[in-house]
């Protein structure tokens, strides 16, 4: 990963990012551009781009807000259909981006001076290399806030944190298959090489024993690569109880009624 200087990096504490949204209010008061990165999509997530997008066009009326994910972009009628080709075009016409890990990698975002700010909400289901990655995609110098999970909750494998534990598990896994396939066919599977491309299981096992310690220390893991990136993190302060709840309140509301709506279609 190549390093770039970087600003500050606004680290939001608790056990869900409504701190963050408070200080997002306040910050789109202000002016500006903003990105805001999503680890989840769904109607039924709270802190989900759907709901996200639908709770800020309550409030804010007059924003123009881009949602950006697996469902927008596949969509013929919605307007980011087909956005990734020619992103650096499309983004200076909003004011809130709002995506999801779509713009994971693959996509370069180098508008200058036009985003003032980066924020994103990572609630553990992403490895911490592509949080970094995922923040990474505005190339200009811009300050990040973040909200972070304390432990991730997607693992490699059974979440062991050795390589050796990881490929027991594997080696486990395949002999029950191979069990289950001789019973289903009354066939004797047992010549199926296990041994197959070792160098291959041996680098997952490697890469996944990694992932796995970083998702038992998520925040602290990503916090400490924002700083090998470059930033300089420093904790944000609280919003008020007021603040805080209303923020709570109306993304619930936004995500129970889409999600009601997608069941009802």
């Amino acid at each position: 990963m190549t390093v770039r200087v970087r600003n500050v990096g606004y680290n939001y504490s608790g056990s869900n990012p409504k701190n963050l949204i408070a200080a997002l209010d306040k910050a789109i008061t202000k002016g500006g551009h903003y990105l805001l990165c999503c680890s989840a999509q769904k109607a039924k997530s709270k802190w989900g781009t759907q709901a996200l997008e639908e709770r800020f066009r309550r409030k804010f009326p007059h924003l123009r807000i881009l949602r950006i994910d697996s469902e927008s972009v596949a969509d013929p009628s919605h307007v980011a259909f087909g956005c990734i080709a020619h992103l650096n075009e499309i983004l200076t016409q909003y004011d809130l981006v709002i995506a999801s890990p779509s713009l994971e990698t693959g996509v370069s975002i180098d508008i200058r001076g036009h985003f003032s700010a980066v924020w994103g909400i990572f609630q553990g289901v992403q490895p911490v290399n592509s949080v970094r990655q995922m923040l990474a995609r505005v190339r200009e110098t811009v300050d990040c806030h973040i909200w972070v999970r304390e432990w991730g909750m997607s693992v490699v494998g059974n979440g062991c944190t050795s390589i050796g534990g990881l490929l027991r598990s594997q080696h486990v896994a395949t002999q029950a298959n191979i069990a289950l396939l001789s019973a289903a066919d009354n066939d004797d599977y047992s010549y199926v090489d296990q041994n197959f491309q070792p160098e291959s299981l041996q680098t997952w096992g490697k890469r996944g024993s990694v992932i796995n310690v970083e998702m038992r220390r998520y925040r602290e893991s990503v916090l400490a690569g924002l700083v090998e990136d470059g930033y300089t993190v420093i904790d944000a302060d609280d919003a008020s109880d007021d603040e805080s709840g209303a923020v709570i309140e109306s993304v619930k509301a936004a995500s129970v009624e889409l999600y009601a709506a997608e069941c009802q279609a």
